[in-house]
């Protein structure tokens, strides 16, 4: 899929995916203040948690890049009155080659997005739509070779929603 400046690849992904597989209109806005926990509140009012992992690249303005295995991805959402809302928080790297302390954002190429929304909306069959014969699919992990993770340097570590077993396990709230 070619993309078109001024648009956002996960959004596009994402629209693309809900339009084929689902039949009421949802929606997707990033939101990084989420967070791994529902509240009371968040719960009552439908909410739900979606935890998954994805290769990426990341890229630092020193012209450093690195390739990720363990690009954490959070995902809030809920179905009301026929629509849906789906809540998204990529999860940053810092690099480790300069004094630049910011987390960077993951570059997630459009096929592993693909992959991460099939995961996602066979949750959202299962859990907004009440569908139990939904399967998820089990993830075609290809070995990479990456780097060590670095527990310092991961976002999604120093909030403690990263973990040594996480590309392996879905978890969900």
């Amino acid at each position: 899929m070619a993309r078109v400046p001024g648009t956002n690849a996960w959004i596009e992904e994402f629209n693309y995916i809900t339009g084929e597989e689902l039949s009421e209109p949802w929606s997707l806005n990033f939101n990084y203040q989420i967070e791994n926990e529902l509240n009371d509140w968040q719960r009552k009012d439908g909410w739900k948690i979606y935890k998954t992992s994805a290769f990426g690249r990341f890229y630092c303005r020193c012209s450093n890049s690195w390739p990720s295995a363990r690009v954490s991805i959070l995902f809030h959402y809920r179905r009301r009155r026929g629509r849906g809302l789906v809540l998204l928080r990529p999860f940053g790297q810092q690099c480790r080659e300069c004094t630049n302390h910011q987390w960077l954002k993951p570059q997630v190429d459009p096929a592993q997005m693909h992959e991460v929304f099939e995961r996602l909306i066979a949750k959202i069959r299962k859990n907004c739509y009440n569908n139990p014969d939904v399967v998820v699919r089990k993830r075609s992990l290809v070995p990479r070779k990456t780097r060590p993770h670095e527990t310092d340097l991961c976002e999604a570590c120093h909030l403690g929603i990263c973990d040594r077993i996480f590309d392996a396990t879905e978890n969900e709230t």
